[in-house]
Parts: C-alpha cells; structure tokens; sequence
C-alpha cells in the first residue's frame, strides 16, 4: 500500500492533472485514489475509440452522452481542463453547434490520450487491474436499472423515486476493498442518478443502457 507522499508523487507526474482540484475524499483515500485513475485511464481508451466513431458518424446525441461523462469523469481525478473542454463540446453538441465541435475535436481527443498514457506510465500495474470479486449482485442490480429505465421514458415519478433509492443504496456499496468492476459501477450509478436528478432523463437512459450492456456480459445473461 502506498502512502500519500507516494501517491503524490506518482499525481504530480501525470500531465494535465491538478493536485489543487482532487477533492479532500480523495486525497484521504489515496489507494482508492489510484484506483479511480486505474479505472479513468482503462475505460477511456475506450472512450476515445467510441468518440471517434460518433464523430465520424455525426451522431450528435450518443456524443453528448460520451462527453458529459468525461466532463465528470474528468473532475473526479483532478483534470480541470480537460473536463473544462469537455463541457464547452457537450454545450456545443446540446445547441447543435458542429462546426465547434468540429474545429475542437482532434484536439480534445489528442488530450484526453495525453493523460491516459500518461496515467499508464505513472501507475503501478497492480493498482490498475485488481481480480478481487465484485461485491455487487448483478442479477438485481441488471432488474432494477431497467425498472428505473423504463420508469425515465414513461416519466413515471413513483416508481422512479422508489426506484432511485434502491440505486443509491447500491451507489454506497463501496468499500476499501472493492474491486476495479464495483468502483466503476458505482461511479456509472453516481452519474445516473444525478441526471434524474437534473431532470435530464435521456442522459440517463441512454447511461443506463451502456451500463446494462457491461453487466449483462458480465452476467453472461
């Protein structure tokens, strides 16, 4: 286990991340820190091949959805600028401005990549892949998120409540020894819950079916 003045020299060497900006939680879990950075590096190669596509496919709503993630995404591990940039493309995607998205593009993507080899470069490989066993149950987990799904499209406000809280308490499920797949999952849950929470409902489905997607293979159901 790594200490903090350890942690903290492995953060300063990664390029575009603000030791300013980590919040206090994060700065007092230092290991959880650096699982969170293991996880933000592993799923955004993934983003970046899945912003690619959109873009050259001009599908506009599935590229707000990958943005705003990593505007949040972003935020949680210290990268202001990057989560600044991908605010001023979901901003832009949301007035249908593809002329700036365009022009910022390349760019944004070329940056993103910067810090996820240089996250790969500063982490240890065992901070990054961890094989402990999810504490999740998936099977319930996979029910309730189509509840909840169903429950956003047809604007049902009771069962989206009811729903919503036992999502929560699922979003808690967080220990110090939770896995790589758990934290994530979590993290996905975090998200959707605070686009029901901002109203904006087609965010959420639209999370919560690429969500669905992962567990169910991991499921194998």
């Amino acid at each position: 286990m790594q200490n903090n003045t350890e942690v903290t020299a492995s953060i300063n060497t990664i390029e575009g991340i603000d030791m300013k900006k980590i919040s206090s939680f994060m700065c007092e879990n230092p290991e959880r820190y650096l699982r969170v950075l293991g996880i933000f590096q592993r799923e955004g190669m993934q983003k970046l091949q899945d912003i690619s596509k959109c873009f050259a496919n001009r599908d506009l709503g599935l590229y707000i959805t990958y943005v705003h993630a990593l505007k949040s995404a972003s935020a949680n591990i210290g990268a202001e600028e990057l989560s600044q940039a991908s605010a001023k493309l979901e901003n832009a995607g949301k007035q249908g401005d593809w002329d700036y998205i365009s022009k910022h593009n390349k760019g944004f993507l070329k940056q993103l990549n910067n810090i996820l080899e240089s996250i790969g470069n500063s982490l240890k490989p065992e901070s990054r892949f961890l094989n402990i066993e999810a504490s999740i149950n998936n099977c319930d987990l996979i029910e309730s998120l189509r509840i909840f799904k169903q429950a956003l499209i047809e604007c049902n406000p009771a069962i989206i409540k009811k729903t919503a809280q036992k999502l929560r308490k699922y979003s808690d499920t967080w220990g110090n020894n939770a896995d790589d797949v758990t934290v994530s999952i979590n993290i996905q849950l975090k998200e959707i819950l605070y686009n029901k929470t901002t109203g904006a409902y087609d965010v959420a489905v639209s999370m919560i079916d690429n969500l669905l997607h992962s567990l169910v293979q991991r499921a194998k159901i």
